[in-house]
């Protein structure tokens, strides 16, 4: 699923935005005039979604040189809201979804330079239009969420998150005196954006559509009578021991014929990894077997770069860097390998060779 796309609605259509509501407080202290200031009603426009997960967007600054203080303070006397969303144009006769997607959360923040005070939001929705569609999303998790168009939303013309914040009064002393108070928001919504299918298309797509179907029916079924469906459908799709053996014998020669050299240094790996994290997590012997490196040439022989050979680990230093380094090993092999297989399976899906896709460039780094 890493190098499918989702279809994006009107990404470059507009910018995102974000509106904050109500009337909040903040300076030097909110207990005496003349050394705070008021804030209310604002929109901001955010340039694309990478703002939103990272950064500070300020929305007003308190300065007093005559009056320095190394106290900051905040008050809300009333429930408000922030609205982060995006504007779009999207009828039932476009699409029959869209799909609000992010990992939502914001925070309000007093900064006099020095440090700072932030403020939590209470709740976090998804909003559709100016409708709070989904209540009390927990900060920081996934969603994806389905909104379909029709009788309740004949026509979407923005969707996004709502953070509510409650009535607070807070004061905190900094230790560093300063002339100046920015009263900022901090949107940290990562992977956030408003699309017109779902992450998966084409022919995923309607395999997920078909297994979602599925699911929705078992587990709306009595406990014992979805039990009994799961597991009769485990004998469907999980394959057996036999079935991986016969696709890997299958397939094999596709991939060596495809990644080439790629393939065979990938065995190179795996075999490295496994003698060396078994030396490490053996207690009974310091050296291990290095595998080799020979490269196969056209008329069926092998040149040999490297000999198979033995390799000593026999000192002091090794029982004390054992068991550190049999972890350590461990994460790298498996890290390494995964990375590995990952861009190898990207590149078959593509259709080019593994140089081919490398030269061009990986669709995401990440």
């Amino acid at each position: 699923m890493a190098v499918m796309s989702a279809v994006v609605a009107s990404d470059t259509a507009a910018e995102w935005h974000i509106e904050k509501t109500g009337q909040q407080y903040f300076g030097f202290s909110t207990r005496y005039t003349g050394q705070w200031t008021s804030m209310g009603p604002v929109t901001k426009d955010v340039l694309n979604s990478s703002s939103l997960s990272s950064g500070a967007i300020r929305l007003a600054t308190y300065t007093n040189s005559n009056n320095m203080k190394s106290t900051i303070a905040y008050q809300a006397p009333e429930v408000f809201y922030v609205d982060v969303y995006k504007d779009v144009v999207i009828s039932e006769d476009d699409t029959a979804y869209i799909y609000v997607n992010g990992n939502p959360n914001l925070y309000l923040q007093v900064y006099n330079g020095y440090g700072s005070l932030m403020v939590e939001p209470t709740s976090i929705h998804v909003l559709v239009n100016d409708s709070e569609y989904v209540s009390d999303i927990e900060p920081g998790s996934v969603v994806r969420q389905e909104i379909p168009l029709g009788a309740e939303f004949p026509e979407i013309t923005k969707a996004g998150f709502r953070f509510y914040f409650g009535v607070r009064e807070v004061q905190k002393d900094i230790g560093t005196v300063s002339d100046k108070v920015y009263y900022q928001v901090l949107p940290r919504i990562g992977n956030m954006s408003i699309t017109t299918s779902d992450q998966a298309t084409g022919l995923l797509s309607g395999i997920l559509a078909f297994l979602q179907t599925i699911y929705n029916a078992i587990v709306s079924l009595p406990g014992n009578i979805a039990s009994a469906i799961i597991e009769g459908l485990k004998g469907l799709f999980i394959p057996s021991e036999e079935d991986i053996t016969g696709i890997k014998s299958q397939y094999e020669s596709l991939f060596s014929q495809r990644l080439g050299f790629i393939y065979q240094a990938a065995s190179w790996i795996t075999d490295f990894a496994q003698t060396m994290l078994s030396t490490l997590q053996s207690g009974n012997t310091y050296q291990f077997t290095f595998p080799g490196v020979s490269v196969p040439l056209p008329d069926g022989t092998n040149m040999v770069l490297l000999q198979e050979q033995q390799v000593s680990l026999e000192n002091g230093l090794m029982d004390v860097l054992r068991p550190v380094l049999g972890t350590i090993v461990s994460f790298i092999c498996v890290v390494s390998f995964i990375n590995m297989a990952h861009d190898m399976v990207s590149a078959l899906i593509s259709g080019t060779s593994y140089f081919e896709f490398m030269r061009g460039g990986k669709h995401d780094d990440n």
